[in-house]
């Protein structure tokens, strides 16, 4: 069953890699193009951020949470980093990531809680008489085992061996290879 949550979490990754995809171009380009190499130290930082966890946005969404949850760290833990990101007006835009990435583990938690929940009647009817089966099957053990174990056992195999020995078939009376016309005599 299709979760309601799917479509809104496509939307949301969508637009996080989008954000994601921006910043991480902002900072090659700014790296390229500017002449001053003291501007430019600031957005190759960041710009290495980016490469060091090799963030793809063609990759699964938990390893597409966990690559920008790191990355995040590193922006967040870093004074470096945090004034790289405000001299290249990017410090927007890494909060609009972290909000996005945020919503995203809410709503995928939302969603396997409610597949959780979800249990198909036939497969609960199954396992409710497979557990009857199986319960059935362990009392019969158990008493087997109370009550002259070898002789119940000896019992159960000698039954078993005779359910599954199948009966010959009858000999044929006729000789003629089982037909049902009968002979006549010649005049």
């Amino acid at each position: 069953m299709k979760s309601q949550l799917r479509d809104t979490i496509k939307q949301k990754d969508d637009e996080r890699n989008h954000i994601a995809y921006v910043m991480e171009r902002v900072a090659k380009l700014w790296c390229e193009k500017l002449d001053d190499q003291s501007l430019a130290i600031h957005e190759r930082r960041v710009a290495q951020v980016f490469k060091d966890f090799d963030f793809r946005t063609t990759e699964a969404l938990v390893a597409e949470n966990a690559k920008i949850q790191n990355m995040e760290q590193r922006f967040t833990s870093e004074a470096a980093l945090q004034a790289d990101l405000a001299a290249m007006g990017l410090t927007e835009l890494n909060t609009q990531l972290k909000q996005l990435m945020t919503e995203i583990i809410a709503l995928m938690t939302a969603r396997n809680e409610e597949q959780s929940t979800v249990i198909v009647g036939e497969l609960k009817a199954c396992r409710e008489a497979l557990d009857a089966h199986y319960r059935a099957f362990i009392t019969y053990l158990n008493a087997v085992q109370e009550l002259q174990p070898e002789e119940q056992i000896a019992q159960s195999r000698k039954k078993k061996k005779d359910e599954d020995v199948e009966p010959e078939p009858a000999p044929d009376k006729g000789g003629d290879g089982g037909s049902d016309v009968t002979p006549v005599k010649p005049e």
